[in-house]
């Protein structure tokens, strides 16, 4: 799913969803818990928030959630909500990349090209 896919669906659905993510999220589901912070990221049913969004992402990140691992990294790599930490955006997308996230393993292709 592409970012502008993923950004209207979370748009379209989040306030809907935002209580269930919630008690997702309370109840440690990984999935919800990266689904909650896509919310915060575009302001769906709750206020932007881009720190809370990132503690969501870690959270999810820290149960081995792929698609949590690699947008830490990426957010990492662009100092988006966190401080911008090079090191950090490897060791993300190189964990996403293990767990199979194509994503993750484009990132990381990308950086061994380039450098």
């Amino acid at each position: 799913m592409s970012d502008q896919t993923t950004k209207e669906y979370i748009l379209r659905v989040g306030k809907a969803r935002i209580k269930a993510w919630r008690e997702g999220s309370a109840q440690r589901i990984p999935e919800a818990r990266f689904l909650l912070g896509l919310a915060y990221v575009y302001g769906a049913g709750v206020d932007k928030d881009l720190r809370r969004a990132v503690e969501l992402y870690e959270q999810a990140a820290a149960q081995n959630f792929a698609p949590a691992l690699n947008v830490l990294g990426s957010r990492y790599r662009t100092g988006s909500g966190v401080e911008k930490n090079a090191k950090k955006s490897a060791e993300f997308h190189a964990k996403a990349a293990e767990l199979g996230f194509p994503p993750a393993q484009y990132a990381m292709g990308a950086r061994y090209e380039l450098g």
